[in-house]
């Protein structure tokens, strides 16, 4: 790990040495788990129910970001950061080219105390419904690692 500790003035000439005090935020996991969503109907509102929590279709279309003409993306009241992977198949079970594209949490307007979760994936098609299995994380935990140099 490489730390940077800034400061608001210059350390005085006569310093030999610097001390940091402080702790690092971390999250961890050992255990992946695949869940299999089967003929979900792909339009904006769809929810998902999943062992980390609900999560919806916010925006489904044409995107001119990243590798597929094509995204969608999903909104919770729960960190996704636990997924891991999302593969797409059709009803066939043929896989759709698809790529991570990004995340992020906002807050709702008016109401700061309520994080919004997003996760985006560029992909190839676009099919009326489509199945997914989201490898996720089972046992993801924060910890907090004190350290001092």
């Amino acid at each position: 790990l490489l730390f940077e500790i800034s400061g608001s003035r210059l350390l005085d000439k006569k310093a030999t040495s610097l001390v940091g005090i402080g702790e690092i935020v971390v999250k961890t996991a050992n255990k992946l788990q695949v869940f299999r969503v089967k003929d979900l109907i792909l339009k904006k509102g769809s929810v998902i129910e999943t062992p980390f929590g609900k999560m919806e279709i916010r925006n489904i279309g044409k995107t001119n970001w990243g590798e597929h003409p094509n995204e969608i993306s999903f909104e919770s009241n729960v960190n996704l950061s636990a997924i891991k992977n999302v593969k797409f198949t059709d009803k066939s079970g043929t896989t759709i080219d698809s790529n991570p594209m990004g995340m992020g949490s906002l807050n709702e307007v008016g109401n700061l105390s309520t994080l919004i979760f997003e996760k985006s994936y560029s992909i190839a098609e676009i099919p009326s419904e489509i199945n997914m299995d989201i490898t996720y994380w089972e046992d993801m935990k924060t910890r907090v690692i004190p350290f001092s140099t």
